[in-house]
């Protein structure tokens, strides 16, 4: 497995717990030329709209995700999101450090696939075992999805 394809299935995985905030970081972090994408097939990421459209979209997804109806992350649709985002987002890292991007978004999407596995399953735990409200894990699965973004971007 080439490196590249190691930080993208990390990448994926912080993708599985919360779908769009590695991608609006990855994007912020390409609008502002700290992730080089503009002559890559992910260039669309570095546009000033994209960055602020999965930002809107990764501070929706922080709201709603603390409400008592929010949706299942392993139903169909939220676990379709999350590895598409995830193969975008690990072809992307993959491809702003000119490696071959399609191992790194294969990867990307099996990190999906398994954060939101890991994500799902750790919350429940977590909640029971320490006999809080749901939204109080949530809130420590964000800060763990910002820091790891973060330490992804900062490491590639």
């Amino acid at each position: 497995m080439e490196v590249a394809a190691a930080w993208a299935l990390i990448f994926g995985t912080l993708t599985g717990f919360r779908s769009m905030l590695p991608a609006a970081m990855l994007s912020w972090a390409a609008w502002h030329g700290a992730v080089l994408l503009h002559d890559t097939k992910f260039a669309f990421l570095a546009s000033p709209i994209t960055a602020i459209l999965l930002i809107v979209l990764a501070v929706a997804e922080l709201v709603v995700d603390k409400l008592p109806k929010a949706p299942n992350r392993t139903a169909p649709l939220g676990l379709s999101g999350r590895v598409v985002m995830g193969a975008i987002t690990g072809g992307a890292l993959a491809a702003s450090g000119l490696f071959t991007w399609w191992p790194a978004a294969v990867a990307g999407a099996f990190g999906g696939l398994f954060g939101a596995a890991l994500g799902f399953n750790l919350r429940q735990y977590f909640v029971a075992a320490l006999r809080c409200k749901d939204w109080q894990v949530a809130l420590v699965e964000d800060a763990i999805t910002i820091w790891g973004a973060s330490w992804v971007l900062q490491h590639f």
